[in-house]
């Protein structure tokens, strides 16, 4: 991976929240669900990409926080919950 490519890692969402179109931060973009890997009924596990998250959450399951700062979404924690 090169300091310009994004970082990649798994979320946990629900179906409603992605089919609600909601607004990302700008670093932030859905790739994908997983194919053919369900959570639960609702949810899926999504390949994200983040241009401002550290290398070392490559490749695993994040926990995000998402808020809103001055009418605009902002990450403001990245947890690791899982490889």
């Amino acid at each position: 991976m090169t300091a310009e490519e994004p970082v990649r890692y798994f979320v946990l969402a629900s179906d409603e929240l992605m089919a609600s179109d909601p607004q990302w931060p700008a670093c932030l973009r859905p790739v994908g669900p997983v194919p053919g890997v369900r959570a639960d009924p609702g949810m899926n596990w999504w390949l994200f990409e983040d241009d401002e998250a550290p290398p070392a959450l490559s490749g695993k399951k994040v926990g995000l926080t998402v808020e809103r700062a001055d009418g605009a979404p902002r990450i403001t924690d990245r947890v690791v919950t899982g490889k």
